[in-house]
């Protein structure tokens, strides 16, 4: 999320358009949509605060309007009908954006450290992908891994590396890749450790078509993961294998949406129900009825966005 005068001018101009458009020019009903206080939205359009990123994620479920456009005009205005949410999609000068709010760092200090202009890195934050020059010397001025600020890795889970993998092939004008399959014994405790401490050329890598791939996703955010106890009948049953993502860190996808979440340990896939960003928490639902699971969001390692069965049909 940008702190440039200028950026915030023309998210102000963009939400003012929302409020004519979805809330028949009354900023009151635009705040109510968006669940945000209507003195806080006045302050914001007055330029006195900024809008940030958690006030901008409710704006985008509040009138469907999409991030990409909130944040930095990029049409098309709102989301498609049936459309795949779009802020599960994070360009990489967007991924850099909110680490740089997260971490409290000015958008200048950056500028400062890289010895480029303000307009130079308004450029860099404003990029789909940015030239492994860019990113290298952007990440040696924050002093972060590419984990850190992007959410791409060279692992997959805390404590493992990947290893040697098969090249990928193409199979009937297919492209295969490989994916590291989690089993029911490393879901937790013990089983846990010994995966994620075992040598990467014992671990099973699964080889998928890429069409099974996220859209947009690279593939070693992928993982497949088998499911254990019944916690998600009917729509997971034991033994079932599921595909998911890793979000970006501080990232989270659309409420309801299942998750595959590493905390303590330990891995759960669950429904997610809340995400608390002022009690900096998440909420964590089953499908059969047990009690809501609420999880400190510093406790959490990673979180996995469950998209599509591997071995069960939708």
């Amino acid at each position: 999320m940008s702190s440039s005068a200028d950026d915030q001018l023309k998210i102000r101009e963009r939400i003012r358009r929302l409020i004519a458009e979805k809330a028949d020019g009354r900023q009151q009903d635009l705040a109510a949509m968006c669940d945000i206080q209507p003195s806080a939205l006045s302050r914001m359009l007055a330029g006195t605060d900024k809008f940030t990123r958690r006030q901008l994620l409710k704006i985008e479920k509040g009138t469907s309007a999409r991030l990409q456009w909130l944040e930095l005009g990029i049409e098309p205005v709102y989301h498609a009908e049936g459309a795949p949410e779009e802020s599960e999609k994070m360009y990489e000068g967007q991924m850099l954006r909110a680490y740089l709010e997260r971490n409290g760092i000015e958008q200048a200090e950056l500028a400062r450290l890289l010895n480029k202009s303000k307009t130079t890195l308004a450029g860099y934050l404003k990029s789909v992908n940015l030239n492994q020059k860019n990113k290298t010397a952007i990440l040696n001025a924050l002093k972060a891994t590419e984990m850190d600020v992007f959410g791409f890795a060279k692992r997959q889970l805390p404590n493992y590396e990947n290893g040697p993998r098969v090249r990928s092939v193409e199979v009937g004008g297919l492209r295969m890749v490989d994916i590291i399959r989690i089993p029911i014994s490393a879901r937790a405790g013990y089983g846990y450790d010994a995966f994620f401490a075992d040598v990467p050329s014992e671990r099973e890598y699964i080889p998928v078509s890429e069409d099974r791939l996220y859209p947009g996703v690279h593939e070693d955010r992928h993982v497949i993961v088998e499911v254990n106890g019944d916690s998600m009948q009917p729509v997971l049953e034991p033994g079932f294998e599921v595909m998911a993502y890793r979000m970006p860190d501080g990232m989270f996808p659309p409420l309801n949406k299942i998750v595959l979440v590493d905390f303590h340990e330990q891995l759960t896939i669950k429904r997610l129900v809340g995400v608390d960003w002022m009690g900096k928490s998440v909420t964590l639902r089953a499908e059969n009825g047990g009690a809501e699971l609420k999880l400190p969001m510093a406790e959490i390692r990673a979180i996995y966005h469950v998209y599509d069965y591997y071995k069960a049909r939708l």
